[in-house]
């Protein structure tokens, strides 16, 4: 099997310029242009390295030969000399035929923004489900770049754009790739089936279901922590990773809180989205993305002291459609909005029912937020008072199986049970029991912010 080489820490710090090409065809503003290319620097700097030059070149369209003209990389390959350059990074994914073009003329490695992401995710895979996803997207991204490599397959050095399959095998063939896919690919489908039988499991025991979602380092994790401390103080031993830098936590966390007493709630945390997330990697990673198809209300975490967080805003809810999320109950959790009020706002901030404004850092907007979410999540669920006889043993333990069962004595004539369940469970159990069970009291649970 070929492992994942993931490095706690890089000895050396590696010199690196990026490249950029901006198509003025392309549907992106020289603002959204300049944004990716920030973007790539937080990149190169979360992977361990050091930008000292950005390069761009304005274009009609992508060179097919070396991406940006041969004067652009003419003038890269001097700085490079110059300036004993380790790393080139293309902001644009290059084409095999590209890649070997330019390292042909550039004395130094290339990597490309999609190689770049790849290597960040080999870094922070944690758990084992994690490191087989982030291999087979490594896997597929390398076979079709193996052509007329031969022996200059080598990745020789160390660093960034060198950990994963390329590194501990240089030798390895296609047939030995496509052999390594499909076997990866067969243990994350039985990890799939087992997640699903999880989620059949919650969905039978009425179990609420919160996912968090949003751009990469916008609180996201911070918020989760937060929220898991104050409603389970007696167990927030176990903390999500908090870091600032892209991509600090990437294996799905799920905790189990109460948002009310005695009523279970699952929190889960996903991985942060980011601009052009590679192909591969939401194929790769789509089983546990998949969380947010079966949760009951997604939190979308926005960092409002970015200037630019609508545009991140819209490619988190792209990724969500791309996954099959169509109508989904999203609460917009705009974070960070203590930093936002210290200076004088020049974009807009739109505020709507389904938003709440918060400061993880300072704790205020929580008791909003956690209304809202019991507001989303329990409008779908009732909670009914039933007498069941005693001699109706079968309808007793029928049901412990619609829900929760939040209080339960005995009288002359019964069982007296509470049970907490989605309308649809409780509304069937009570028209199949209509001839056998009183119905003492039902209420819609109802919560205002």
């Amino acid at each position: 099997m070929i492992l994942i080489s993931t490095i706690q820490s890089i000895a050396t710090e590696e010199k690196a310029i990026l490249v950029g090409a901006y198509l003025s065809q392309r549907h992106q503003t020289q603002e959204q242009y300049e944004q990716s290319l920030q973007e790539l620097e937080q990149l190169a700097d979360t992977a361990g390295a050091r930008v000292l030059q950005v390069f761009t070149q304005n274009r009609d369209g992508y060179d097919s030969s070396t991406l940006v003209g041969k004067g652009k990389l003419e003038e890269i390959t001097l700085y490079v000399e110059e300036n004993e350059i380790d790393v080139v990074i293309f902001n644009s994914e290059l084409s095999p035929k590209q890649k070997r073009n330019i390292e042909k003329i550039v004395p130094c490695k290339v990597i490309d923004r999609t190689e770049l992401i790849l290597d960040i995710f080999a870094l922070r895979a944690r758990t084992h489900e994690g490191k087989l996803q982030v291999e087979l997207a490594q896997l597929q991204y390398l076979l079709p770049r193996l052509t007329g490599k031969g022996t200059e397959m080598s990745r020789l050095g160390g660093g960034i754009g060198t950990r994963g399959p390329g590194e501990t095998k240089i030798e390895v063939d296609r047939r030995k790739i496509r052999d390594q896919v499909t076997k990866i690919s067969k243990d994350l489908e039985q990890i799939k089936k087992q997640r699903q039988i999880e989620r059949n499991l919650r969905i039978k025991n009425n179990v609420p279901v919160i996912a968090l979602v949003g751009y990469t380092n916008v609180g996201k994790s911070s918020l989760f922590n937060l929220l898991y401390k104050q409603l389970n103080p007696a167990s927030a031993k176990d903390e999500v990773l908090v870091e600032n830098k892209l991509f600090a936590t990437l294996d799905t966390t799920v905790r189990l809180i109460e948002l009310e007493p005695k009523i279970s709630t699952l929190m889960v945390d996903t991985v942060g989205f980011i601009q052009d997330l590679p192909h591969n990697l939401v194929a790769a990673f789509r089983s546990t993305l998949e969380e947010v198809l079966y949760a009951d209300v997604l939190l979308h975490v926005v960092d409002v002291s970015d200037p630019h967080h609508n545009d991140k805003i819209e490619t988190v809810e792209k990724v969500l459609t791309d996954l099959g999320v169509t109508d989904p109950r999203i609460i917009y959790v705009y974070n960070k909005i203590d930093i936002r009020s210290n200076y004088s706002e020049d974009y807009e901030l739109v505020v709507t029912e389904n938003s709440v404004q918060v400061s993880v850092l300072h704790q205020n907007g929580i008791d909003q937020l956690r209304a809202l979410i019991l507001q989303y999540i329990f409008q779908d669920y009732s909670q009914n008072t039933l007498s069941i006889p005693y001699h109706r043993s079968d309808i007793y333990a029928a049901a412990h199986e619609i829900g929760k069962v939040l209080s339960k004595q005995e009288d002359e004539h019964g069982w007296i049970m509470a049970i907490f369940a989605r309308k649809s469970a409780n509304e069937g159990f009570i028209k199949k029991h209509m001839n056998s069970i009183e119905i003492l009291e039902r209420e819609n649970h109802e919560f205002t912010v």
